[in-house]
């Protein structure tokens, strides 16, 4: 499991930056804050977007957070329809044209920070590459955590408490 930064110096750099033999998971304070923001302000359904950034030999750098504002949100689950992926490619090619989608994120509103059996289906089928990250936000607990690709499984690499979430 990733090291997680829990605070200190590093926060200046990164909003959450975990470390370990096989890699790091370095996020954006401005993207780290803008995906807990928009799990907490929608705490009463599971909400969600794609993370946006880049891969490189030793690890993914997540330099924002794009809500799917178009996506079906229930209590206990989320749906990326085709609208969705529309709204969610013409908003990368648009802002972050020299970036990739690294990954994506959504909130388990007291249900804890893992990923459900839905969860890995989604990872694995529509964010297969090593690089690819999943971030889960439990915005009434106050946890957060990051899940990634190790020898062909999805295995959580780091958690800790969400920042701001009470």
């Amino acid at each position: 499991m990733l090291a997680a930064d829990t605070g200190g110096p590093a926060r200046s750099r990164f909003g959450f930056r975990a470390d370990d033999d096989d890699g790091y998971v370095a996020i954006d304070p401005d993207a780290h804050e803008a995906l807990v923001a928009h799990c907490r302000a929608n705490a009463d359904r599971e909400v969600g977007g794609v993370l946006i950034g880049s891969a490189h030999a030793g690890g993914t750098t997540v330099s924002a957070a794009l809500p799917a504002l178009r996506a079906q949100e229930r209590r206990a689950r989320l749906t990326f329809t085709h609208d969705t992926w529309n709204q969610v490619f013409e908003a990368v090619d648009a802002r972050w044209p020299d970036h990739e989608i690294v990954g994506w994120y959504h909130s388990h509103p007291d249900f804890g920070v893992f990923l459900s059996g839905h969860d890995v289906f989604i990872q694995r089928s529509f964010f297969p590459a090593a690089h690819h990250l999943a971030h889960v936000v439990d915005p009434v607990r106050g946890e957060e955590g990051v899940f990634g690709w190790r020898d062909g499984d999805v295995v959580e690499l780091a958690t800790r408490p969400a920042p701001g979430v009470e």
